[in-house]
């Protein structure tokens, strides 16, 4: 990926404007951070649903091969090596 939004790599486009929670987080939570927790596992807890087979599945290879198709047809669209990220 060339040199774009003051990034040089993928890893660093994500951490400089994709992900969601960029604030850092103040230790030992208080009341309104556990509140805040509390409230991003539910709505994950509703988006996702996963079987016990799901949950108990051990095979890494799968998994990997699983999360790098769902990263290439979701997440990384347009994005190619040594292109500049649109």
């Amino acid at each position: 990926m060339k040199y774009h939004y003051d990034v040089d790599n993928l890893h660093s486009l994500w951490d400089t404007g994709i992900y969601e929670y960029h604030d850092s987080i103040t230790l030992p939570f208080d009341d309104a951070h556990w509140l805040d927790v509390g409230n991003e596992v539910s709505i994950l807890h509703s988006t996702y649903t996963f079987s016990t087979a799901e949950i108990h599945n051990l095979d890494f290879d799968a998994i990997s091969y699983d999360s790098y198709n769902i990263a290439i047809s979701t997440c990384y669209t347009g994005i190619n090596i040594n292109e500049t990220a649109s």
